[in-house]
């Protein structure tokens, strides 16, 4: 598995020669007034449940991911019908680093246009890549691991997706056609969350420069 970051060509060049990277927040990409459409989201780190569940009980209460926290069933109880409407589900800030699982140029040419991002670099092996932000990073936070990005405006209570992690979840209008991969950082002991810059890590082992394009260049 590969991935694929875009950015402006200066920040790909200090991660190619010395590690440097920007590691996000949700709480900051939130920022409509800060960022262009393609990054910003008002609801960063939530995810809407809807949906009907019948017949749970303590022996199958955990087939429901999405029924975690939100109903608890002892001994031989048992809910005939459970029905939920825009149920919200948030998450506290988290440090967050966004990829693509492929590349597209028309995508590629959106991002030049909307935020500047005129280049893109590949990661030949995003366990190690993370890794390696992680031990820059410190004790201060838990790597929780990446994934895909799920789209949806509304999930079923009763999937199997009810139980992805909110972090993890986006409106496809404006975001599905960006195939995005996301790395997670959990702080530990309340630690206040705010974007950081890494100056230098290893992971610049982990990445070749995939593509810049000149014209987007002289443009951002």
């Amino acid at each position: 598995m590969e991935l694929f970051k875009f950015c402006r060509h200066e920040h790909m060049l200090s991660m190619k020669n010395a590690g440097s990277v920007r590691i996000g927040s949700l709480s900051d990409y939130r920022k409509t007034d800060k960022y262009g459409e393609l990054v910003s989201d008002n609801f960063e780190g939530s995810k809407r449940l809807a949906g009907t569940i019948s017949n749970i009980n303590s022996e199958n209460a955990h087939q429901y991911p999405g029924l975690e926290g939100l109903i608890g069933i002892e001994g031989g109880s048992t809910i005939g019908q459970l029905t939920v409407t825009n149920f919200v589900r948030s998450v506290p800030d988290l440090l967050i680093f966004s990829a693509a699982k492929e590349y597209s140029e028309e995508t590629h040419k959106r991002w030049a246009e909307s935020e500047g991002y005129d280049s893109c670099y590949r990661i030949i092996s995003p366990r190690l890549f993370f890794r390696a932000i992680s031990k820059v990073l410190g004790p201060e936070y838990k790597f929780l691991g990446f994934a895909d990005v799920h789209y949806s405006d509304e999930i079923d209570i009763a999937s199997s997706h009810a139980g992805i992690h909110p972090a993890l979840v986006k409106p496809p209008a404006g975001y599905a056609d960006q195939a995005e991969v996301r790395a997670i950082w959990q702080p530990i002991n309340n630690v206040n969350v705010e974007p950081i810059l890494l100056q230098r890590s290893r992971a610049s082992l982990y990445i070749v420069e995939h593509r810049t394009l000149p014209i987007a260049r002289r443009l951002g």
